[in-house]
């Protein structure tokens, strides 16, 4: 006779109680995880994007032929030596979006997901490598790939360096592999991410027709880590030069390339633009999922590893003693609760808001009834980990929450709008003040005993926490003192995670430092002097729309200079050392001296126009739609010559203009300067 649903309640019941007292632990498998309902067993297909190119991807992720033969095969992972051999082959319905996943290579469980973008005409991967023990291991990540037909005429970087044999691709993006357009294969375009980003591939050129990429990848015990990487093919007559290079890699730079990615796996990948300015830890965001409870529609009531029970927790008063002060809160506004025998024996209680609370809690009629009916006394001495249901109110902070602060300790607290409140912190530049609310996120940095602060306005700064105590207005336990190094990471209270990898606003002036930083403002000296061909040569910085670091050179002293090339908005080109030693940076608020030699780049992306060009821009624009077609040739070449200087009053007109002459000629203008 079967069991009814009654009896087999009270048997776990029962096994519950003696696990309880140690006597007896439940076994039980994990869920195996599966595929979304849209995806279907992988078949071979081809899909033609909107550039004409054709893309086949086999069994395994990698690509085979592709257009006229232009691969043999292409992306082929292996992983410490062995070959990616998938036990799991889905992809999407259209045909544009492959999972394939294999549960252990060496220790590693690897998964590929794929996507063919047709607008753009390549295919994007995400590479992803979860170490399956509590040790970190060091991964040999090989990317290898064959041409079809044919010896490449040529293979070179995006920035034009010639690729011979084993080379590390540095500050090089992507590489390009060009072949003649007689061969009827097309040119390919290799990405392997953010050249800012610190882990970059080397590269390996056998004979312009065999090329391996490898990635020397640290994945962290229990901890997963991912790698983007592109393949593009396109139709080249001759091989690519200066702009022509960054214009084919331009697609690879924009923040639509992953836009697809999910959030989860996104901020798994190591080279992607965000990790050029400081990768974040947010495991303080994430605690709660550390548990090892599915959280659902019941309460659930965990011991070790396996066993759980299911019902609806009461308590009459639950109060925590932490080191700030007692606190007393209802159950409803609780998410979990860590007892004495839990694994690290520490005692701790999760809000529903976010916040946790380390310290012995009083648990006055804790009490869990049971699917079956039973009730059962907790206590936080017997208790491991008893997790309240999910609620609409979880991740929910008050309106006027600004932060909630993490200390070392462990406590994370919600901080409520403190105006007055700066943090003193110090950089490689100085010290400086940080106002509470211009905080996005900071995060700790093990290595150097530093913090990775991220601000709303998008700087990005390495710095030290000082010992200077600040007051802070709590939720819970009203104004608390406390140094900034106590504070372990805060993070905004109305954060989306997503705009810690956001890019820069396209008309915000940056300049990017040494070390992985990052200020947002411009040159507030009155000139830059370059020193080229033997003479200083005055720079105004509005003239400037780029200022880059190129590398050093040995002056006529015998000392090592940083050689820098300066683009100008009028299109010219300068390159030389920087006389100056030192260069003021114009902030929001204040203004930062900074030494040239920290300087990597500097970008000013809106040029200052004086009033009197803008009024001969103006009427060149005007003359576009003259009746006299030498006019109009002349005043197309003078806006021409102006370049960007011409660009937003050309944007201007585009939008106003019910000439079709002139919209053709502004359009010709504005696409030279894409």
């Amino acid at each position: 006779m079967m069991p009814t649903d009654t009896t087999r309640n009270r048997r776990v019941a029962m096994a519950l109680l003696l696990a309880w007292s140690g006597l007896l632990m439940i076994a039980g498998a994990p869920a195996t995880a599966q595929p979304p309902q849209a995806w279907m067993p992988w078949q071979n297909s081809s899909k033609v994007d909107t550039l004409g190119n054709q893309w086949d991807i086999y069994n395994g992720g990698y690509i085979n032929q592709g257009t006229n033969s232009t691969f043999r095969t292409a992306a082929v992972l292996t992983v410490n030596g062995a070959a990616f051999n998938p036990t799991q082959s889905m992809m999407s319905a259209d045909g544009l979006d492959f999972l394939f996943s294999t549960p252990n290579i060496n220790g590693l469980k690897v998964t590929r997901r794929i996507h063919i973008d047709v607008n753009v005409g390549a295919v994007r991967y995400v590479d992803s490598f979860e170490n399956l023990g509590a040790n970190q291991q060091v991964a040999n990540i090989q990317l290898q790939y064959r041409l079809g037909r044919t010896q490449a005429q040529s293979v070179t970087t995006d920035l034009g360096g010639v690729l011979t044999g084993n080379l590390g691709l540095g500050t090089a993006r992507g590489v390009v592999i060009f072949t003649q357009p007689a061969q009827h294969q097309r040119t390919v375009l290799l990405d392997y991410g953010s050249p800012r980003s610190k882990l970059r591939p080397t590269f390996q050129n056998n004979s312009n027709y065999q090329f391996h990429a490898s990635f020397q990848l640290a994945v962290p015990g229990g901890k997963t880590v991912s790698i983007v990487h592109g393949v593009a093919q396109r139709s080249l007559a001759s091989p690519p030069a200066g702009k022509e290079l960054a214009k084919l890699f331009k697609p690879f730079a924009a923040r639509k390339w992953t836009r697809g990615v999910e959030g989860k796996v996104r901020r798994t990948i190591v080279n992607l633009r965000g990790g050029g300015y400081g990768t974040l830890d947010l495991e303080a965001l994430t605690q709660l999922d550390s548990l090892g409870v599915d959280r659902g529609a019941s309460d659930i009531l965990a011991v070790g590893e396996e066993t759980r029970v299911q019902g609806k927790a009461r308590c009459r008063r639950l109060a925590i003693e932490t080191k700030y002060g007692q606190v007393e809160v209802p159950l409803e506004r609780v998410a979990a609760i860590i007892g004495e025998q839990s694994a690290d024996g520490r005692p701790r209680v999760f809000l529903r808001d976010g916040q946790i609370f380390f310290g012995k809690p009083t648990l006055d009629g804790l009490i869990i009834q049971l699917t079956s009916g039973l009730d059962m006394e907790l206590s936080s001495s017997r208790l491991d980990r008893l997790v309240l249901h999910t609620s609409e109110d979880d991740g929910q902070v008050a309106p006027d929450v600004q932060a909630l602060i993490e200390t070392f300790h462990g406590d994370r607290i919600a901080v409520r709008e403190s105006p007055d409140v700066a943090i003193k912190v110090t950089t490689n530049w100085g010290q400086r003040r940080v106002p509470l609310g211009d905080l996005l996120a900071c995060t700790p940095q093990p290595e150097t005993n530093g913090h990775r602060l991220v601000f709303a306005d998008g700087t990005r700064l390495f710095a030290y926490m000082s010992d200077e105590v600040v007051l802070l207005r709590t939720v819970e336990f009203g104004e608390i003192e406390i140094a900034p190094n106590e504070i372990r990471s805060l993070f905004a209270a109305q954060l989306d995670v997503e705009e810690l990898d956001k890019d820069i606003e396209p008309n915000t002036p940056f300049v990017l430092l040494a070390g992985e930083n990052l200020l947002i403002g411009q040159i507030d000296s009155p000139e830059v002097h370059i020193s080229a061909g033997g003479q200083s040569i005055p720079i105004p910085p509005n003239q400037i729309r780029v200022l880059r670091a190129d590398g050093d050179v040995v002056d006529p002293q015998g000392k090592n200079r940083r050689r820098f090339e300066a683009e100008l908005w009028d299109g010219g080109v300068i390159q030389g050392t920087l006389v100056d030693r030192r260069l003021k940076i114009r902030e929001r608020d204040r203004v930062t001296e900074i030494n040239v030699s920290d300087i990597v780049e500097i970008r000013v992306p809106v040029p200052t126009v004086p009033d009197s060009l803008r009024a001969q821009i103006a009427e060149h624009i005007r003359e576009l739609g003259h009746e006299d077609f030498r006019r109009r040739e002349t005043a197309t070449e003078a806006l021409s010559e102006l370049g960007y200087l011409a660009r937003p009053q050309l944007e201007e007109a585009l939008g106003v203009t019910e000439d079709a002459e002139v919209r053709r000629r502004i359009e010709e203008l504005v696409a030279e300067l894409q």
